[in-house]
């Protein structure tokens, strides 16, 4: 489309000698500054041409006032405008194809594909002019001329990748999976990117609630691209939204080999899936120590290793970790646990949040419990 308008204003900024001198500084500086992206000030130039000369070449006035307004996005102006460039002369077929855009962009689909029918052969020289008629269409719920329409944009540019993603979209939102399927590889041979391919692809599959197929595509993406972390990431939160923790886990797991900022992960994963001394090991090679910390005592909690919790007091102090009142609060909890009263006390008094100070209460109970029936508590 750049190009496009760039090609127009160049054929705008060919004057006859027949024009005035100040028409020529005006209108031929409004064509400079919109090419240079200056739309304000181009409208602004255009103020100062005398329209009431008869000499003012009116087709390139209002043909360049029209693309200047649409850059602004004034639409509404700019169809205005271009229509009146159109009356005054203007013969070029592309002005139908701005007069088409201005239409999709106030919504007006029905509009925006009767321009594109008297743009005529400038519709069909680039993929996205396919693609927006097809939205078009999309828009007024004509799927199959969308669809239609693709399929001709396809057979004039076989590699035009955003056509058959477009193509798959539309098969997955009318839940015609085998052929969006058929549209998903199409779209993945002819991306320049095709692990991001794959990654939209199973996106969209997961967002339409078909995981099993979105699950299916990223494993064989996984086949093709077994060292990139994106995809097998990806495949993991796929088995995360399944269910399949476990598997989730192994392939975080295999993430942080490849990029070990995934070893979090992994540790969490674990420790979800009950496998706890496997997230322990991924736990000891976090290197910030907050995270590292904070992570741990979830772990040992899980684990119900309650000596081990309440001996990373020295270690919470020490990394600041202690100021976190639900830390703060599970140190106390490991600390009851372990028998050691004044220290679990000593945390509780510190509790300012109201949940964590009713719970500080509750526990205070059992302490007191405890003490007068020791034998209780063991």
């Amino acid at each position: 489309m750049k190009k496009l308008l760039t090609l127009l204003i160049v054929t705008l900024l060919t004057v006859t000698q027949l024009q005035a001198k100040e028409e020529l500084d005006h209108i031929g500086l409004a064509a400079l500054l919109i090419r240079d992206g200056h739309y304000d000030r181009a409208l602004a130039t255009l103020k100062e041409v005398d329209l009431k000369d008869e000499d003012t070449d009116f087709i390139r006035f209002y043909t360049l006032k029209a693309l200047a307004l649409m850059k602004s996005n004034a639409y509404k102006e700019a169809i205005q405008n271009f229509h009146t460039a159109i009356e005054k002369g203007q013969k070029e077929l592309s002005i139908y194809i701005y007069i088409a855009q201005s239409h999709f962009k106030l919504g007006e689909y029905a509009k925006a594909l009767k321009a594109f029918a008297n743009a005529k052969t400038a519709g069909l020289v680039k993929p996205q002019y396919f693609a927006l008629q097809a939205e078009c269409h999309w828009k007024l719920q004509n799927f199959s001329q969308a669809l239609g329409i693709l399929d001709s944009g396809i057979v004039k540019f076989p590699k035009a990748e955003g056509l058959y993603k477009q193509q798959f979209f539309y098969y997955t939102e009318l839940k015609l999976f085998q052929e969006g399927m058929n549209a998903a590889y199409a779209f993945i041979k002819a991306a320049k990117d095709p692990v991001k391919a794959y990654q939209i692809v199973a996106s969209l599959l997961n967002r339409s609630k078909e995981t099993d197929r979105a699950v299916k595509i990223m494993e064989e993406a996984k086949l093709v691209y077994p060292k990139n972390s994106d995809i097998v990431v990806m495949l993991a939160h796929l088995y995360i939204k399944k269910g399949d923790i476990q598997v989730a886990a192994d392939l975080f797991d295999q993430a942080s080999i490849l990029d070990s900022k995934y070893i979090k992960e992994a540790s969490e994963l674990y420790r979800r899936a009950k496998k706890l001394y496997r997230s322990l090991y991924f736990n000891r090679q976090i290197k910030d120590q907050q995270e590292k910390y904070k992570q741990r005592m979830a772990i040992l909690l899980e684990f119900g290793d309650y000596e081990m919790a309440a001996a990373m007091e020295k270690a919470l102090k020490r990394v600041d970790l202690i100021k976190n009142e639900d830390i703060r609060y599970a140190l106390a909890f490991t600390l009851f646990q372990t028998g050691q009263y004044d220290k679990c006390e000593e945390h509780l008094s510190q509790l300012m949040r109201s949940d964590l100070f009713n719970k500080g209460i509750e526990l205070r109970k059992m302490i007191e419990s405890c003490k007068k029936s020791p034998w209780e508590c063991n």
